[in-house]
């Protein structure tokens, strides 16, 4: 583990605003006055054979957790979600009838919100209704985010009739005083019967989330957490990082601030965790995931075959990623196109009655390039100055003079590693990995990083 002394001076550098870099350009470059017609031409000029990544944003849940950043519909209403999937249909239609007849599919997942808001029957109608407008291929990858307390055994046995073969459970935290203040209450005998029927059944993976940096949270009883890892053993699992932005999440007002780990007691949970995890035979996988030894995730990485997109790390190579309901976001021939955020707004855009995007951005040759890097960087900790020459026709240390210069400092530091043909992330620096990702980031050098989370 790093020193306290190292630690102390991460935090005290680098514990300021910056991109998360789930996407380059960021969504706060894009453009509100984004033309339709730029999407659509993607969409009617993408080869079929080519296959593409399909996401469902379910933006319904119960209650709200108030340490939530996501984009949410609370409410007990169930029967809300009736005329929200007839307007899901719609749009999933719309844009299948904009693409190539029987285009294919390799990826499909479902997120929120809680997707389990969703009545169980509902989706094998989800699923055929996808198929029926695509070309699902039998190797596809069918995954789905839950919340484990309001889920069942029965609605486990649906999901994998329906043909999802990989589930993700919310768990965040199993510790009573912690899930009292982010008001996520949580059985931890329910949890404990969902996980294993979840191994009854013909999941491929199963996937813990959990959050550090929450209220009352420290290593005593984060400690709690680490223990029932090592008891249930999920092939994979996601540490994220709180963001405190209660200036954009209103509802995070509500918790006790002076109860929220300050930055080296946070960054201290990680690395506990992370340590833990190592020993139990967890492979570290970009910069807040760990994958058993077994998982594909863990040879994508020995082979440089690993992404990141909104859906988190994928071996999936760089698919176009076709997106539906309010807020998602399509990444799809060069286009970031996002959906509007209200319920309200999506619907009417999917009518026809509004505009059909929140906002947008078509990349330029130079956003694939710093793109293509900052992937490198987020996803393997290293760039090849002769394998960026090659793919985009440049002389890297000539277009880059002012980027190399900027990460010598960062060499100064022992972050990273520098020499004539790569740049090297160091262990200690896979921890401010986003500072050094926005050494590229052109509009950051135009634009203020403020409204971004902190990067520690």
């Amino acid at each position: 583990m790093l020193s306290e002394q190292q630690i102390q001076e991460i935090v005290q550098k680098y514990n300021t605003p910056v991109p998360r870099y789930t996407s380059y350009p960021t969504a706060l470059d894009w453009d509100q006055e984004y033309p339709e017609e730029n999407f659509l031409s993607a969409l009617q000029n993408h080869p079929a054979e080519k296959p593409i990544s399909l996401y469902m944003h379910i933006p319904f849940c119960e209650d709200r957790c108030l340490f939530c950043g996501c984009n949410v519909l609370v409410s007990r209403k169930r029967e809300m979600a009736n005329p929200f999937l007839d307007n899901l249909f719609l749009e999933i239609q719309n844009r299948a009838n904009a693409l190539p007849e029987s285009t294919n599919v390799i990826q499909i997942h479902a997120g929120g919100g809680t997707p389990n808001y969703l009545d169980k029957n509902k989706w094998p109608e989800i699923i055929q209704f996808l198929k029926n407008h695509f070309h699902v291929l039998e190797s596809a990858e069918i995954s789905i985010e839950l919340d484990p307390m309001v889920l069942d055994e029965e609605y486990l046995e649906v999901l994998a009739e329906a043909g999802f073969n990989r589930v993700s459970f919310g768990i965040q935290d199993t510790n009573e005083k912690v899930l009292q203040e982010v008001a996520r209450p949580q059985d931890l005998s329910h949890l404990e019967r969902v996980i294993q029927k979840a191994r009854e059944l013909p999941f491929t993976s199963l996937n813990f989330d959990f959050i550090y940096g929450l209220p009352y949270q420290n290593q005593d009883n984060f400690a709690n957490n680490i223990e029932f890892v090592r008891t249930h053993r999920p092939d994979r699992i996601a540490m994220y990082s709180y963001a405190h932005v209660p200036w954009l999440k209103r509802h995070q007002k509500r918790m006790n601030a002076n109860a929220i780990p300050n930055p080296t007691e946070k960054l201290s949970l990680y690395l506990q965790a992370r340590e833990a995890f190592l020993q139990m035979g967890y492979i570290e996988i970009g910069m807040d995931h760990f994958a058993l030894e077994s998982d594909d995730l863990v040879q994508a990485q020995k082979e440089h075959r690993l992404y990141r997109n909104f859906m988190g790390y994928t071996t999936i190579q760089a698919t176009d990623l076709l997106a539906f309901g309010p807020s998602s976001i399509s990444f799809f021939g060069g286009n970031y196109a996002q959906n509007h955020l209200k319920l309200k707004a999506w619907s009417a855009s999917v009518h026809g009655e509004a505009a059909p995007f929140e906002k947008g951005i078509q990349l330029t040759e130079d956003d694939w390039l710093r793109a293509n890097i900052i992937q490198n960087l987020m996803n393997h900790f290293i760039v090849s100055f002769e394998n960026i020459e090659q793919k985009f026709g440049i002389d890297f240390r000539s277009y880059f003079k002012e980027e190399l210069f900027e990460m010598e400092n960062y060499a100064k530091e022992n972050l990273v590693k520098m020499s004539s043909d790569s740049i090297e992330v160091l262990p200690v620096g896979r921890f401010v990995i986003r500072h050094i990702a926005k050494v590229f980031d052109a509009y950051r050098k135009q634009k203020a990083v403020a409204g971004f989370s902190k990067g520690v």
